[in-house]
């Protein structure tokens, strides 16, 4: 628990300056996403400052995100009135989903599920199962790992892992800032 709060304090203070991976742009793999879907309800997982809540939300989708840091959550209700869109952001831990009802028939998750520990993932995939709709998608943005051991990133055998419940529609590695492999993962929940 207390190492929980100090990753949170620490977390929360890259928000006081530039949190470099808050960019404000909603990615191209997002916008290809819902270009070519029927707006539904969305779920961001680790939403930062709303950028795509918003998005979402201008696209026709009932948007609601979840954040843990408490400056990005503030600053993204404020972009959200600024907006003018339905959107809701509440201030919360992606392992702490109870007061969440499903079923959300897009859950978008950049750069969340790869900071989590193992038990902590175990928890993240049952809420998946618990709030994704069926036929709906989960993209995921992760840093790659070698191995399930390593503190950030996803690794085969955690891609393995959500397979066992997520049928795999597509993967795609790149690089972040051309310095760590990355991916993006397209599950859908057949």
């Amino acid at each position: 628990m207390l190492v929980r709060l100090i990753n949170r304090l620490k977390y929360n203070s890259r928000y006081l300056i530039h949190a470099p991976w808050d960019t404000g742009i909603t990615p191209p793999e997002v916008l290809k996403f819902i270009t070519n879907r029927s707006p539904g309800r969305a779920l961001d997982l680790g939403a930062g400052s709303g950028t795509n809540i918003i998005t979402l939300a201008n696209a026709g989708w009932d948007a609601v995100g979840v954040e843990y840091a408490f400056l990005a959550v503030a600053s993204a209700r404020k972009k959200i009135r600024h907006a003018g869109v339905n959107a809701k952001i509440y201030l919360h831990d992606v392992i702490d989903l109870d007061f969440l009802r499903g079923p959300f028939d897009l859950i978008l998750d950049i750069g969340c599920y790869h900071s989590l520990g193992l038990n902590d993932k175990k928890v993240y995939n049952t809420n998946l199962l618990r709030l994704l709709n069926k036929g709906g998608t989960l993209l995921m943005y992760a840093f790659l790992s070698e191995d399930s051991s390593e503190k950030t990133g996803i690794s085969q055998q955690g891609i393995n892992n959500l397979s066992n419940w997520l049928k795999l529609f597509s993967g795609v590695k790149g690089k972040e800032r051309d310095i760590r492999d990355s991916i993006w993962l397209e599950f859908n929940n057949e």
